[in-house]
């Protein structure tokens, strides 16, 4: 039987900043955090973010 992938959104309760090159690339203050079972950590960033 094919398993569906089980997702849960959680708001981010901390900023999360993202430097490359020596720069601020992204700023995320009001994102969601993806929790999908057996998945590595990862945050969506809203495009008005970055």
């Amino acid at each position: 039987m094919l398993q569906i992938p089980r997702i849960k959104l959680y708001p981010v309760s901390q900023g999360v900043k993202v430097h490359g090159d020596g720069r601020l690339r992204a700023d995320l203050n009001q994102g969601l955090e993806p929790i999908e079972q057996d998945q590595p950590p990862r945050h969506y960033f809203p495009p008005v973010e970055v």
